[in-house]
């Protein structure tokens, strides 16, 4: 049986990524100040004829629409050199590629827990497989089979949805008319979806009230105390899970439009730090 009051405490750990800037942080606020320095504003770079970027990483919608919202003429300094900006682009890259590092081992921290909570879930199917009925059995399996489904579904459309609201957002006053009412479109289609995976969410929660009483009166509590602990660790490490792999991916986007504005040689140098730690 897994103790139920040990769980990793990777959430509050003061080196976890918990600390990986989200929109709005001032190391979001620095990278996109930096970027704007180092050519085309992004106003201009997203204009009419990109307004369809919204099928890639909703990071960088979130880092355009930040800079258009919240830049101001502090966060970089017009008559800061050259030199310095590279400076401080090495210096911001290094340190979220560590944040990352710490990101990976969390992420590795919480596939043992899922790994434990399944071991505790196979435990709890033979407890219900001695006790219980097969049509009861079946019940439960339907369960444990959909919930993985239902919440990885209704976090990716809210993540989509979040994507495309942002890209309007950013919608400049030249946007072409056919790009902006497919925008429009797809975030209608996208409420329909989330309105469904809420029904779907529903009706998942009524099935697990159900499996409940059902097993309250086969299992002694110590075996039911398990059964909800491992249903409700379930859902909570998949939700868990989605959110640490979108902050790796903020993340990398951050990186990434960073490393790409420096010259080969930076990169280069850039390069080899890495590969020395």
């Amino acid at each position: 049986m897994a103790p139920r009051s040990n769980r990793l405490l990777y959430v509050s750990c003061p080196s976890s990524p918990g600390t990986l800037s989200p929109p709005g942080s001032p190391q979001w606020c620095q990278v996109a100040g930096l970027l704007q320095t180092s050519g085309t504003p992004y106003n201009e770079t997203f204009s009419a004829s990109s307004q369809n970027h919204y099928r890639s990483a909703a990071s960088k919608a979130q880092i355009l629409f930040h800079v258009q919202k919240n830049m101001t003429i502090d966060d970089v300094e017009e008559n800061e050199t050259h030199e310095n900006i590279v400076d401080k682009k090495v210096e911001l890259i290094l340190r979220i590629k560590s944040k990352l590092e710490d990101l990976e081992y969390t992420k590795a921290l919480l596939k043992v827990e899922m790994r434990e909570n399944e071991c505790l879930g196979k435990q709890i199917h033979e407890q219900a497989k001695r006790a219980c009925t097969q049509r009861e059995l079946e019940k439960y399996n339907i369960l444990v089979q959909d919930i993985d489904k239902v919440i990885n579904l209704r976090l990716s459309i809210i993540r989509r949805l979040a994507c495309v609201d942002n890209t309007i957002n950013m919608l400049s006053t030249s946007a072409d008319e056919q790009e902006v009412r497919l925008l429009y479109q797809k975030r209608d289609k996208l409420n329909k979806q989330k309105e469904e995976a809420e029904e779907l969410k529903l009706n998942s929660d009524k099935r697990q009230a159900l499996v409940s009483s059902i097993l309250a009166g086969h299992l002694d509590k110590e075996q039911f105390a398990d059964f909800k602990h491992y249903m409700e660790m379930k859902s909570t490490l998949i939700a868990e899970q989605r959110e640490l792999d979108e902050k790796f991916r903020l993340g990398e986007e951050q990186v990434r439009c960073l490393y790409d504005s420096l010259s080969e040689d930076w990169q280069l140098y850039i390069d080899q730090v890495t590969a020395e730690k």
